[in-house]
């Protein structure tokens, strides 16, 4: 079984989409031709970046590698804060590659600049936290978010492109389901030779679950997170003069 979306089952899904197949990332399509056989595996971090880190982890230990997109525009972490802003360095440091996953939506309401810019600096400003060059990229949310501008830019590998899509197989646990095809591919071990596998780790954890469960879990835990910076934020005030004084001077009106 494979919709069971725990580590375990990720283990031996590995296992059998790595035998007999070279494990690519992105980046190595700029400097050289595909082999016969082989395996793209990427990962869409749309809303933890932790989560990424862990599967990163996992994933380094059974010496696979796989390309990790992270979103600079998130309405769910910053990629920028103190929590995250390491996280592309370490990803690299495990022997992954960083690329950028851009929001198209996010990108139409900065009026500032054309949308090559913005790209252009999204990038600069990750490839600053990876400490390596960003090569590849991928569109977030393309069946919601429409047609893709950058769709035939050569200047980046685009995890879009028919070349990944197309010409090869494509599997993805978008929105923690697995299509027909690939989930019987996988029971009978029937992987196509070249294959590009989108894991999204916001799906997979310890112990198995669903995408409900997954989803009511990472909101209590951004609950709580948002009740621990609550009490730091009560006690930076509490102990900050100015509000003493504002409190004092309220109590003496």
């Amino acid at each position: 079984m494979f919709d069971q979306f725990s580590y375990d089952e990720y283990g031996r899904l590995l296992d059998m989409v790595k035998t007999g197949r070279e494990n690519l990332c992105f980046s190595d399509f700029h400097d050289s031709d595909a082999p016969l056989r082989y395996f793209l595996l990427r990962h869409d971090v749309d809303f933890s970046p932790r989560a990424a880190l862990k599967m990163a982890r996992f994933e380094a230990q059974r010496g696979v590698r796989a390309t990790y997109f992270l979103l600079l525009s998130s309405e769910h972490y910053n990629l920028l804060s103190e929590d995250s802003c390491s996280i592309p360095r370490q990803l690299i440091a495990l022997g992954h590659e960083v690329g950028l996953h851009y929001d198209v939506r996010a990108m139409g309401e900065r009026a500032s600049e054309d949308l090559r810019a913005q790209l252009q600096y999204e990038i600069y400003i990750l490839s600053r936290l990876a400490g390596n060059a960003i090569c590849s990229i991928a569109m977030h949310n393309p069946s919601a978010h429409g047609d893709d501008p950058f769709a035939n830019d050569t200047h980046f590998t685009s995890a879009y492109d028919p070349r990944f899509t197309k010409a090869i197989a494509y599997y993805s646990d978008s929105c923690g389901a697995w299509r027909d095809h690939a989930y019987y591919a996988f029971r009978e071990s029937k992987i196509p030779d070249r294959l590009q596998l989108l894991i999204h780790p916001f799906f997979w954890a310890e112990l198995p679950g669903n995408r409900w469960e997954r989803l009511n879990t990472w909101v209590e835990e951004s609950g709580q997170k948002l009740s621990e910076y609550q009490e730091q934020i009560r006690d930076l005030w509490l102990n900050h003069s100015g509000v003493r004084e504002h409190e004092n001077r309220l109590t003496r009106a």
